[in-house]
């Protein structure tokens, strides 16, 4: 648990130290700050060259406070918050494996839920309410063939990567649309879905633009 602890630390720590360290009043000044595709910029170039030779940095913060002034277990204001540090290799680009790619990603848990803390709900009125905790997340390397039609993903790997997700579930603040409901209730731990990524694989095809059949196994217990 320590050495995940350090690893994931770092990850933040290098992903927001390099995003610091290149942000300055030129490059402010070129690209208005919120018409920029990400916060921090271009970082003077440097975040190019790295897309460029097949390396992507990711740092991604959601901060919540939610109160329940009536009804419930309690009445309660809390404040919790998710920290994604993510690190994604094209492994083309990188060492000419063609069509291979290594990502992961980890979590920094922070605060505590509403929903457990105060109302004793069933599907929790966040979306990011887990218990506070930093852990690895996703870590898997994928490999396309067929000239990309299809692909083999093997890993830690979380349901809700690519399966058990809604693409309207981004615009509600609340759980109901994502893994952690009815299904999560069931499974032991919550099964393989937020916070939590496990051993599996996943294989998808793509016959036509039009059709893709996708199949996995997962290790229900995380």
């Amino acid at each position: 648990m320590t050495l995940l602890r350090a690893f994931i630390t770092g990850l933040i720590l290098v992903t927001s130290v390099i995003s610091l360290a290149f942000v300055n009043n030129r490059v402010a000044a070129q690209e208005d700050f919120f018409e920029r595709d990400k916060l921090t910029g271009d970082w003077g170039g440097l975040r190019k060259q790295l897309e460029d030779a097949g390396i992507t940095l990711g740092i991604t913060d959601v901060s919540e406070t939610l109160s329940n002034p009536t009804g419930g277990i309690r009445q309660l204001s809390i404040y919790q918050g998710l920290l994604d540090a993510s690190l994604n290799l094209d492994l083309d680009k990188l060492l000419a494996w063609r069509g291979a790619t290594f990502y992961t990603d980890g979590y920094w848990i922070s605060g505590e839920g509403l929903s457990r803390n105060a109302i004793g709900n069933l599907l929790a009125v966040s979306s990011i309410e887990a218990l506070a905790s930093t852990r690895l997340h996703d870590m898997w390397l994928q490999q396309e063939f067929l000239n990309q039609q299809a692909s083999i993903r093997i890993g830690q790997i979380a349901i809700d990567d690519e399966f058990y997700i809604s693409q309207y579930s981004a615009g509600f603040v609340n759980s109901t649309f994502g893994c952690p409901d009815i299904l999560s209730t069931d499974l032991p731990s919550g099964g393989p879905c937020y916070p939590f990524a496990v051993p599996g694989a996943r294989l998808r095809a793509a016959p036509t633009s039009d059709l893709t059949l996708s199949g996995a196994v997962f290790n229900g217990n995380p």
